[in-house]
């Protein structure tokens, strides 16, 4: 793979390396293209599944609850601070 257009149109035009293209840089371009491709096709397999009827729908209920209570944000934060201080980055 390319690492920026330059060594592209280097191979195919025989244009200098490191010409005004060399500042775009190809690796995450051609990554988010890869992902953005997979997720296309990953719609397209899973719609084709289910009008097989390979996959069924499934029923899910959500369960509202009530408003947090101040003891559920003390033991939260707490939590929260043991785990910061216990794996630091």
């Amino acid at each position: 793979m390319y690492p920026d257009l330059s060594y592209f149109f280097n191979d195919i035009l025989g244009t200098q390396v490191d010409n005004w293209t060399s500042i775009i840089k190809t690796f995450g371009f051609m990554l988010v293209v890869a992902l953005a491709s997979c997720g296309v096709l990953l719609k397209s397999e899973l719609q084709r599944l289910e009008k097989k009827g390979l996959i069924l729908p499934q029923m899910v209920t959500m369960t509202t609850t009530n408003k947090l209570s101040n003891q559920d944000i003390v033991i939260n934060s707490m939590f929260s601070l043991f785990l910061v201080l216990k794996f630091p980055c």
